[in-house]
């Protein structure tokens, strides 16, 4: 968080509208963290509504080793953030908790999935967010790798604390179509950005003025967030601010 609040201070003075905390790095193991996130969380200069590093590298979701008890405690302190600071989405990536030993049932795998959103929906009733299933390519997740299978596991949770995410990297890597985003029925409610090799939007080969002119067909209005892996200049957070705004208003976004 302290990353983040130093990240907050450039990226507001560049004109950017929020910034997007990763949520496990909080701990968020016992109440005594609950109140430092939150705590940390209203220093931040820019509004934290969404969060993305959903769950901590040692946490299992499916496969042999799920620890029900402690996902059940973390989620309810997650849940308990999101009411003391206002946040109103969480990315459900973390493609290493949702990815079982190559010799688990794939549909004990896709059960335990469904499980641990019922979990997750039970947890956040009521506190205002909504944890959005993301696809992530096959080398990042053993599971929902497509736009189609997020929206089964959604349709199949049929909890109103459970939507759907997308991240244009993710959909290039997989070659999910862009009208695919059409066929997500008012369940989509986040996204992500970025370019080729991941690098920030507008240094690449990626097509953002179909990408975006699929989101606005599709009816969306949420949020849009930048998600490189790499440390990126200033000079060019403030030319990829310039790049989606000036695509955003050109699809009438």
């Amino acid at each position: 968080m302290v990353r983040a609040a130093r990240q907050g201070h450039l990226l507001k003075a560049i004109g950017y509208d929020y910034i997007e905390v990763p949520l496990a790095a909080f701990g968020l193991e016992d109440a005594a963290s609950v109140g430092a996130a939150a705590t940390a969380l209203a220093n931040c200069p820019l509004p934290t509504p969404a969060f993305g590093y959903f769950l901590p590298r040692d946490m299992q979701i499916v496969g042999p080793d799920v620890g029900t008890a402690r996902v059940r405690n973390y989620l309810a302190h997650a849940a308990q953030l999101m009411k003391l600071s206002g946040g109103r989405v969480i990315a459900f990536g973390s493609g290493w908790a949702r990815t079982a030993p190559p010799d688990w049932p794939r549909a004990r795998t896709e059960q335990q999935l469904i499980e641990f959103l019922s979990l997750a929906a039970d947890a956040f009733a009521g506190s205002g967010a909504v944890v959005a299933i993301e696809p992530q390519n096959r080398k990042e997740a053993g599971t929902i790798n497509h736009l189609a299978d997020a929206l089964q596991m959604a349709r199949t949770s049929n909890r109103p604390e459970i939507g759907l995410m997308a991240d244009f990297y993710h959909m290039d890597e997989e070659h999910d179509p862009l009208h695919s985003l059409s066929e997500l029925n008012g369940l989509l409610v986040h996204m992500h950005t970025a370019d080729t090799y991941r690098l920030s939007p507008g240094t690449g080969q990626y097509d953002y003025g179909s990408f975006l002119k699929a989101l606005g067909s599709c009816g969306y209005g949420g949020r849009l967030s930048v998600e490189c892996m790499v440390e990126i200049p200033e000079d060019e957070m403030r030319r990829s601010l310039a790049f989606l705004r000036q695509r955003c208003a050109e699809a009438g976004l």
